[in-house]
């Protein structure tokens, strides 16, 4: 397994920029407006800064920021 793990990362190829962040999400999402929004999420918090996406029951979609840090499970996260 350790192997595996030694090949995806001698080929991986990093992300940077809000454009290729924009395109990544669009297509694990499929949908351009998730990319987009996740793109600027990860603008905002960093790539450090905490951030968790949920399936929403309605038809439109919605960012939310909290400043400082939070507690989970004996976890503690900052959020930017």
């Amino acid at each position: 397994m350790s192997a595996v793990k030694a090949e995806v990362r001698r080929i991986a190829t990093p992300v940077a920029g809000k454009e290729q962040i924009a395109q990544v999400a669009k297509h694990s999402g499929h949908d351009q407006e998730i990319g987009d929004t996740i793109a600027d999420v990860m603008e905002k918090v960093g790539k450090d800064g905490r951030h968790h996406v949920e399936e929403s029951k309605g038809i439109r979609s919605e960012t939310e920021f909290v400043e400082g840090c939070s507690s989970t499970a004996a976890t503690r996260h900052r959020t930017s």
